[in-house]
């Protein structure tokens, strides 16, 4: 089973992931940062469209035609500034 992932290394997530991966899914996350050493993280920035669309290519690559079975998608920013916007200028979540 392949599960691509985003917010995986910390939080709820870092858990949710470990449980994925006890029951022997093969993982496929994004973050900001490293993840647990056993799981190789793919580098992402949800504010930086660039690095998302990197992210899903190298997925597809990673996936082989396999295909992708699920989808945690858990991680977010989220800013107490309502007119903030990112590089691509898309609005940031507000609090």
């Amino acid at each position: 089973m392949n599960i691509v992932m985003t917010g995986g290394t910390s939080g709820i997530g870092k858990c949710a992931l470990a449980s994925l991966a006890r029951e022997g899914a093969r993982i496929l996350p994004g973050a900001r940062r490293a993840g647990p050493e056993n799981v190789e993280t793919i580098g992402l920035d949800l504010a930086q469209l660039a690095s998302v669309k990197a992210f899903a290519a190298i997925d597809h690559d990673r996936v082989n035609g396999m295909g992708i079975d699920a989808l945690v998608l858990i991680a977010g920013v989220q800013s107490r500034k309502t007119d903030e916007r990112t590089a691509d200028g898309f609005e940031t979540a507000s609090a």
